[in-house]
This record gives structure tokens, C-alpha cells and sequence, in this order.
């Protein structure tokens, strides 16, 4: 038996998920690529079972396997939810926007973890992105109206508690058009 093998097999008997984790880092790549469904399916039967460390274990080597794979990201961007990790999520929902930016999913992912980092600008990019998918959902209308007064009620605020800032970031005035004086508009009549 390999090395790796053994080692693999102690650490699945214990369901330790720190074991299983170094176990699998050090089994070949070229096995790992072979294992992609018996991983998906342990990845599985581990989230039924509510047991999200083992779970993630699994699902990080699914994503060192298949980077660009965007099912097993939003799946570990869903167990991270349960783990309250909103930049985990984050991380994974924006990768897959990237390769995928028609997976509503991972826009809506994408939106609630910038909410949950008190993001908003970024959380109502990611929600305009999604009504764009889905014109017709009025929730996600009414989110993006609350981002928009939020982000308006800080402006406003920023501008109550620092005006001298906020006439820096406003954008300057347009010069008045050039025009030659005429000296008959000094003349009255």
C-alpha cells in the first residue's frame, strides 16, 4: 500500500477533519482528479449529516482539483453561510461571477456577503447585477431602494459632519462659456 493511502484511510476512519485535510494534501493530483465524484459524494453525505468541517474538508480539495468548477465554490459558499464567514463567501461568490457572471446565485451570494461586511456600495453593485437576472423579483427591488437611502444617508450625514470633505469629493462646477464683453450693455437705456 502507498504511503498516502494508509494515511488517507486513518484520517476517513477518525473523521477528524484537520487529519483528513493533511491526509488529502498529500495524496497526487492525478488520483485527485480521479476522485472528484467519491469526493462530491462524501462532500454530500457530510452536509446532510451537519457536519460542515467535514464537508468544507472535502470541498476545498474539490476546488484545489477543479478551480474553475463553480458548483463546488457555491456549495462551500453555502456551508460557510451556516459558519457565518462572509468573506469566504465572498471569495467564492466573486470567483464564480467572474467565470459565470449570469449564476444569479452567486450574485445574490456575492450581495448578501458584502451586506453581512457592512459593504453597501458593494452589496448594491451585486444586487443591481442580480435584478438584471431577475427584473421581476420585488424583494430584491426593495433591497437595493434600502441600499440606495442608506448609502444617501451617509452622504448626507458625511456632509453634516465633514462639509469641508464632502465639497472635495463633489465634482467642480463647469466654467461658464467664454464670451466677449460688449460695451453697449453698459450703456442704459
Amino acid at each position: 500500500m502507498v504511503e498516502w493511502h494508509e494515511t488517507l484511510q486513518r484520517a476517513l476512519e477518525r473523521g477528524d477533519p484537520d487529519e483528513m485535510k493533511a491526509a488529502l494534501a498529500q495524496v497526487p493530483d492525478n488520483v485527485l482528479h480521479m476522485a472528484v465524484p467519491m469526493l462530491a459524494q462524501m462532500a454530500e453525505q457530510a452536509a446532510r449529516r451537519d457536519e460542515v468541517d467535514e464537508a468544507l474538508t472535502y470541498l476545498d480539495q474539490l476546488v484545489a482539483v477543479e478551480p474553475d468548477a463553480g458548483r463546488w465554490r457555491l456549495e462551500r459558499a453555502n456551508l460557510n453561510r451556516k459558519r457565518d464567514e462572509p468573506v469566504l463567501i465572498a471569495e467564492d461568490a466573486m470567483h464564480v461571477v467572474r467565470l459565470h457572471p449570469d449564476n444569479r446565485a452567486a450574485w445574490r451570494l456575492l450581495a448578501e456577503a458584502h451586506d453581512g461586511l457592512r459593504h453597501p456600495r458593494e452589496a448594491l453593485d451585486a444586487y443591481r447585477q442580480l435584478a438584471a437576472l431577475e427584473p421581476d423579483d420585488d424583494a430584491l427591488r426593495q433591497r437595493i431602494d434600502y441600499f440606495q437611502q442608506q448609502l444617501r444617508k451617509e452622504e448626507v450625514l458625511q456632509q453634516v459632519l465633514d462639509p469641508a470633505a464632502a465639497q472635495a469629493q463633489a465634482p467642480a462646477p463647469e466654467p461658464l462659456p467664454a464670451t466677449r464683453f460688449d460695451p453697449a450693455l453698459l450703456r442704459d437705456p
